[in-house]
């Protein structure tokens, strides 16, 4: 992404929030069991990202995610929470 020019050099680790459990801790594993060899190059490439110091990965609970508010049905006090989010009206925990 710097040498595209889409980033500078002290933008670096890009934090990438994710709430899955599973795929945390596949990504911080130094091997990976026969169950996860299904995994494509898109794992590699992504955990590639992660040992060079480019991305860094952040748990973050499924409550305080925002991209739920675009992609799963939600309830008014949810919805409202995460527009709160969204419109920077709330402050995130992260």
């Amino acid at each position: 992404m710097v040498q595209m020019g889409i980033r500078k050099e002290g933008d670096l680790p890009i934090t990438i929030f994710m709430d899955s459990d599973n795929a945390f801790t596949i990504m911080k594993k130094d091997n990976y069991a026969k169950a996860t060899k299904w995994l494509d190059a898109r794992y590699h490439f992504v955990r590639h990202a992660v040992r060079s110091g480019i991305v860094s990965l952040m748990l973050l609970p499924s409550e305080d995610s925002i991209a739920d508010a675009l992609t799963k049905p939600l309830g008014r006090e949810r919805f409202e929470k995460m527009r709160g989010f969204m419109m920077h009206n709330e402050e995130k925990k992260h």
